[in-house]
């Protein structure tokens, strides 16, 4: 499970396995790893839901996005964005969109579309850091 990065299930068995695994020191940190990453997983899923029931689904889509960046095959959060891309749509094209013109080099492309995320979601780290990045590569002329 730890090769396959099978976080959720080794989170979900992990009384079975913290003893069979006692004193292997490579297995214990995979082990703590595993543990780690579902905590932020769960610890992001119930901010968003939280969220969600304050009405602010772009923070709650924005939450779960940046928390799948560290578990991306987790089926839980994947479900979970699925369902506020939905509810966040523009919000999240215009991440999609500057994020992809950013990939492609096309910096000033990119801004604009973190600019247009920015005004729906003033407080968006994604938009946010996305701004100042590409900012400060335009005025540093590393275009």
């Amino acid at each position: 499970l730890a090769e396959d990065q099978n976080y959720r299930a080794i989170f979900d068995k992990q009384l079975a396995f913290a003893p069979a695994i006692k004193g292997d020191a490579k297995r214990e940190e995979a082990f703590k790893t595993a543990l780690q990453s579902v905590k932020d997983a769960e610890m992001a899923s119930e901010k968003a839901n939280v969220m969600m029931m304050n009405g602010d689904f772009f923070g709650a889509w924005e939450t779960i996005e940046m928390a799948s960046v560290n578990l991306p095959d987790d089926k839980k959060l994947n479900r979970l964005r699925a369902d506020l891309s939905g509810r966040s749509a523009e919000f999240v094209a215009s991440i999609n969109k500057a994020r992809d013109a950013e990939a492609r080099n096309e910096s000033g492309y990119s801004l604009t579309w973190f600019v247009n995320a920015q005004k729906q979601y003033p407080a968006s780290q994604i938009a946010n850091q996305g701004v100042e990045r590409l900012s400060k590569k335009l005025l540093e002329g590393k275009m």
